[in-house]
């Protein structure tokens, strides 16, 4: 994922989804 628009998606993601790579 982008590190730079997408982080407010990738923060609710990251909730659950511990092993996500941004």
């Amino acid at each position: 994922m982008r590190s730079c628009g997408n982080r407010a998606k990738v923060a609710r993601h990251r909730a659950r989804r511990k092993a996500v790579s941004t």
